[in-house]
């Protein structure tokens, strides 16, 4: 599908959503490269706007979107919809982007469907509650199940310490090895590697820590030039260090 095209289909779905357009593109690209059949999970999909940019993607595979969000509404915003008004809007975008055949949305929280979650994943992407230990039991309760050569995304990993932190222990406590990383603007996905692969090995830690997009310590909040100018040098650079130990970025 061509960047026009793909961005037609998504604009379609919502002008809203707090997932960025590069973001969307980077989610549709990894469902893109998924194998045929895939399974994806979202974690969070408020007004489908990232759901639509999944199940694009995995439209090309003929594989399934699984979408858990309970919709309580978006941590700390009290001005965007809830409850049954972000249920509609969140299907009716998904009409709007011809992908609601596509999708299998579990109107739960992440933490009451975990009990029963049993099937594989080839695509997972966190997007729920990004504090501390919520943002936890979503990596612990789900990424067990993601396949060799499958991916992890997180949202908001450098904007909120929260997330990374979370990661981190998970990555530490698992012994988890990463194959590969890409970034774009809030979003960090890693792909799980098959036997054999190349790994990061053990620099895989700071990389991951060096590759926080938007992680701007000590910049002061209202800096918002200075900001941005520093995220996207922080990008850049690990992009480049990324590229040069031989993983996708």
């Amino acid at each position: 599908m061509s960047a026009t095209v793909f961005e037609k289909h998504l604009k379609a779905a919502s002008d809203m959503g707090l997932v960025r357009d590069g973001e969307a593109r980077l989610l549709y690209d990894i469902a893109c490269e998924l194998p045929q059949g895939a399974v994806a999970v979202e974690i969070g999909s408020w007004m489908g706007k990232s759901a639509t940019a999944i199940a694009l993607g995995l439209r090309t595979v003929k594989g399934t979107l699984h979408t858990i969000d309970d919709h309580r509404g978006v941590a700390g915003a009290t001005d965007l919809p809830t409850g049954d008004k972000a249920r509609e809007l969140f299907y009716k975008n998904l009409e709007a982007a011809g992908v609601r055949e596509l999708i299998e949305h579990h109107p739960l929280s992440s933490d009451d469907l975990a009990p029963s979650w049993d099937k594989l994943i080839d695509f997972l992407f966190i997007d729920g509650n990004h504090e501390y230990k919520a943002a936890r039991r979503d990596i612990f309760n789900y990424a067990p199940f993601v396949k060799p050569g499958g991916w992890i995304a997180f949202h908001d990993v450098g904007m909120k310490e929260d997330v990374f932190r979370a990661i981190e222990e998970w990555i530490d406590d698992r012994n988890i090895q990463i194959s590969s990383m890409r970034f774009n603007n809030l979003i960090m996905a890693i792909r799980m590697p098959l036997k054999g692969e190349k790994t990061f090995g053990q620099i895989r830690m700071k990389l991951l820590r060096f590759g926080v997009p938007n992680s701007c310590k000590g910049i002061p909040p209202k800096s918002k030039s200075l900001q941005k100018f520093a995220a996207k040098l922080r990008q850049s650079v690990a992009r480049r260090v990324v590229k040069a130990v031989g993983t996708k970025g």
